[in-house]
């Protein structure tokens, strides 16, 4: 016979054994052993990193713990050039940090799209095209969209490649999903990520010019479709290698990131914190040796200009936009029942992301 505190630590125990990723946080949950010694010992069991005291801020801790469940977004150049080996490795050690579509949500990079020759035929062949789909034969086809909701948050990701070329595109199919998702819950707070740029800013100041971003026709689409959800509050995309944010082309209440390559200097990514009243980034650089000396070599990259060029200014990198984030919270069970039964509609396999 057990009592109901003790029953609660084994209870608490037995998740943070179960899954090395789960850590439990709350006001005096620590050293003090928590509400009536409930988490007693389990600072010393397991260790600061998984047992956290946190302020007294129920907001500040209820965003922590959204932005933890929602785990990484990649937005795409994942593969050098899009390979059968390079998806095929790619999707296997991404399968060892976490499951697709819960720990992990990617979308697809300009190195990622079809390419047409040898190299590249034991990937499925797009109809009509001598192009082959390497990145779609593990996770999704070309310009497919996904929806995946988080209590409350939804965050859209876009496949902008064009299929020849570094420039960005919206294909139509694409486009009238991403139109119904939005006009059927304008207000859900929203989050987009795609490879490519938007902002006729960026378009006009990044190193690949014009026809570097999302192409003018479709990017006027994107803001007017935002301009008539007001859930939308930001919109992160890599491709020019850079922090920056930039002005939208209308007068919208969205923001448009885009945040630096992990790959060279400043080697780093941004840390997204959501919280009732708004949300946090902060720019935060790896910590290897292997990765520091790497990212110190390549700061002398465009004849010494690279440092000045991606790291942007420090309210690139980290700043505080205040928003009305009320609305993510979790979602009663019938609710989210059709939202499941939304995300299983657009699988494409059991073995493709779960979008």
């Amino acid at each position: 016979m057990i009592t109901y505190r003790e029953a609660v630590r084994e209870a608490l125990r037995e998740a943070l054994d179960r899954d090395d990723r789960t850590f439990l946080m709350g006001e005096d949950v620590g050293a003090y052993g928590g509400c009536f010694g409930v988490s007693r010992g389990l600072l010393e069991e397991y260790g600061p990193n998984r047992i956290r005291d946190t302020p007294l801020s129920e907001s500040a801790f209820v965003g922590a713990g959204i932005g933890a469940a929602l785990g990484g977004m990649l937005a795409g150049d994942l593969t050098s050039d899009g390979t059968p080996s390079e998806c095929r490795n790619l999707r296997r050690r991404l399968d060892n940090w976490g499951r697709i579509g819960r720990d992990l949500l990617l979308c697809r990079g300009n190195h990622d799209r079809p390419r047409v020759g040898a190299d590249w035929q034991a990937g499925p062949r797009l109809a009509g095209t001598a192009h082959h789909d390497c990145w779609g034969a593990h996770f999704l086809p070309r310009q497919r969209l996904f929806s995946y909701d988080l209590d409350g948050l939804r965050v859209i990701g876009l496949d902008t490649t064009d299929l020849d070329g570094s420039g960005g595109r919206i294909d139509a199919e694409q486009m009238s999903r991403l139109r119904a998702l939005l006009r059927d819950e304008p207000d859900q707070p929203t989050l987009i990520f795609g490879h490519h740029p938007v902002t006729r800013e960026s378009a006009t100041g990044n190193l690949g010019g014009p026809g570097f971003v999302l192409n003018r026709r479709d990017a006027s689409i994107v803001h007017q479709l935002y301009g008539r959800s007001p859930g939308v509050f930001l919109h992160h995309s890599g491709h020019t290698h850079r922090n920056r944010r930039t002005r939208p082309d209308t007068p919208i209440p969205v923001e448009f990131l885009e945040v630096a390559s992990i790959k060279e200097y400043p080697a780093g990514y941004s840390l997204l914190r959501l919280y009732e009243g708004g949300y946090m980034v902060t720019f935060q650089t790896t910590r290897t040796a292997a990765a520091r000396r790497w990212s110190a070599r390549t700061r002398t990259q465009l004849f010494g200009l690279q440092s000045r060029y991606s790291l942007g200014s420090l309210a690139d990198r980290n700043h505080v936009v205040r928003r009305d984030l009320s609305g993510i919270e979790r979602i009663p069970r019938s609710r989210k029942a059709s939202h499941a039964a939304r995300r299983f509609r657009h699988r494409v396999s059991p073995s493709a992301a779960q979008r």
